[in-house]
């Protein structure tokens, strides 16, 4: 005889059937935790995988410790072998989270005999354990009373630009090639579209990855790669979980760059693509550039994650940064990757004086530097001809 009690009540139940089976005969299968529509559509599947019949009377249904009260089977319940008993919220009582939760198999002793989590299923969606290779699966057409056999369907490779037609919250493969090279501790990589040997800089994905453990990736690099899409906007965004999920296609694509733009020509239109933006330096301010345009009317802000101290950025100073365009409450907001993304071609110089000439450095920086005067020069040559005239007369003489 065995004493179960609940919140409600003591209740003794005599002649327990003997447990003659093992775990991988009485098992979940399937369950829905979000149903289309009302919740109280929520059902769990148990199966019989012995060859006799199992009652499960003592038995015991739940989610988590400490969730819904459990479900007790009071009565004789019969699952016949190779059969399956759906249980549902109204009989139950159990409710299941719909993000992440547990349910639970308690035998009448009320240990645990299988339990199983679940994180971010969607609605309509039930997760399923796949009798053909043993694993649990997400899926999207629910099977109560049936094996759940998991049918993998043609695997789609995303272009970046045809996000608008993928799935949102669920896991795709996309194609793209590095817009820059990915530091150790780098939390986000950006990746351009690319179709036909060309590259769209008006098409661009942000990489997410909280582990922080990217593969060694370097700009040009064509990748492949499998995550959720979380985010479809102007500017869109896949979570990947293990650096596995990043494949190298293609090392070091030649990459030629966007062609500038003044700030004249930038609108909403242009928002999440690579550009190369020309502009005159208004003012510095921590981390950021502000950038104004001849007419003083139009301004953006660079936001620099890096040092720019070795670059002389000065007021008027004249430079083209690449990077991505944003959106923020105060206007446009350019986000580049690293120093390589600021080129600094000439000086402008209000006054209207010359242009002082330019070198460019390994960096693909530019630092201004100035011609030498020429009463150096004239110095120079008024030495060389006083030596060479003082040798000559030395000659003379000798002779």
């Amino acid at each position: 005889m065995f004493n179960i009690e609940n919140d409600e009540e003591e209740i003794i139940i005599a002649n327990i059937p003997e447990i003659n089976f093992n775990i991988n005969e009485l098992f979940i299968s399937e369950f829905i935790p979000n149903p289309e529509g009302s919740d109280e559509y929520e059902w769990i599947e148990l199966y019989n995988n012995s060859n006799e019949d199992i009652n499960l009377l003592g038995w015991q249904i739940d989610d988590q410790e400490g969730g819904s009260n459990p479900y007790i089977f009071k009565e004789d319940t019969i699952i016949k072998t190779k059969d399956f008993l759906i249980l549902n919220r109204s009989e139950t009582k159990i409710t299941l989270n719909n993000k992440n939760d547990f349910v639970r198999i308690l035998n009448p002793l009320g240990d645990v005999w299988q339990e199983t989590d679940y994180n971010n299923i969607l609605e309509g969606e039930s997760y399923s354990w796949d009798f053909n290779n043993n694993e649990w699966f997400i899926n999207d057409t629910p099977t109560p009373g049936e094996n759940n056999i998991f049918i993998p369907t043609e695997e789609i490779i995303w272009s970046i630009i045809d996000l608008e037609e993928a799935p949102e919250n669920k896991d795709i493969i996309i194609k793209g090639i590095a817009l820059h090279d990915v530091d150790k501790n780098a939390l986000k990589i950006y990746l351009a579209d690319f179709n036909n040997n060309i590259i769209n800089y008006t098409n661009i994905i942000e990489i997410y990855f909280h582990k922080k453990d990217f593969p060694e990736i370097k700009k040009g690099d064509l990748l492949q790669l499998k995550g959720k899409l979380v985010k479809k906007d102007y500017l869109s965004r896949l979570k990947i979980k293990n650096k596995e999920d990043i494949i190298l296609e293609l090392e070091n694509y030649t990459m030629d760059k966007p062609m500038p733009l003044y700030l004249d020509d930038i609108d909403d239109g242009l928002l999440g693509s690579f550009l190369n933006i020309k502009g005159i330096i208004n003012k510095k301010s921590g981390k950021n550039i502000y950038l104004e345009n001849e007419a003083k009317d139009t301004e953006i802000r660079v936001y620099t994650k890096f040092d720019t101290t070795n670059l002389s950025l000065k007021k008027d100073l004249e430079i083209v940064v690449s990077g991505i365009l944003l959106s923020t409450s105060s206007g446009f907001k350019l986000l580049p990757f690293n120093v390589k993304n600021i080129l600094v071609p000439q000086i402008v110089k209000a006054a209207g004086i010359k242009e002082e000439g330019i070198t460019e450095t390994s960096s693909s920086t530019v630092n201004i530097i100035s011609k030498k005067p020429k009463k150096y020069t004239f110095i120079l040559f008024i030495v060389i001809w006083l030596f060479i005239l003082i040798l000559s007369f030395i000659i003379k003489k000798k002779d």
